[in-house]
């Protein structure tokens, strides 16, 4: 599945399943995803790459790759991610 290229202009189509990766982790906030993804470039961006990387970790999943380096530190990214995306939220109300 490919995700949609991001600028600081307008999104282009589909941004439903990025979008749905990020309120499945947060479903409490869907419509503040909502609006800050249609207006804020720096939450775009992040939410773009919180998408690859599940995608990525989906795959090695998928791939029986669980013991590379790699899908530990992409897993280290995804929490990681998960807690910017966390704080952009907070900090956004």
């Amino acid at each position: 599945m490919e995700y949609p290229h991001l600028s600081n202009s307008k999104i282009m189509e589909p941004i439903s399943p990025l979008l749905g990766f990020v309120k499945e982790k947060f479903p409490q906030q869907g419509h503040q995803i909502d609006a800050l993804y249609q207006s804020n470039p720096d939450f775009q961006t992040l939410c773009a790459d919180y998408f690859a990387c599940v995608q990525a970790l989906n795959k090695f999943h998928k791939l029986s790759f669980d013991g590379l380096h790699a899908t530990e530190e992409y897993n280290k990214l995804r929490i990681d991610l998960e807690e910017e995306l966390k704080k952009f939220l907070t900090d956004h109300k």
